[in-house]
């Protein structure tokens, strides 16, 4: 299969974009930090949960 994306990004335009995610972290700083052992703890959904969860949650 061929590659059908033919784009290129300039140096200009990868510097805004990294300049636009440090703002959105600075305006979003009082985000949860959580460490790795933190993260690793929490409840996830698998697989065989996660259509029941995108249903209900695209009823709002």
């Amino acid at each position: 299969m061929s590659n059908l994306i033919s784009a290129s990004i300039t140096t200009d335009e990868v510097n805004k974009v990294l300049s636009d995610i440090a703002e959105i972290k600075k305006i979003f700083s009082f985000g949860i930090k959580m460490t790795p052992k933190e993260r690793k703890n929490i409840p996830k959904i698998d697989d065989s949960r996660l259509s029941f969860v995108e249903k209900k949650s695209s009823v709002w």
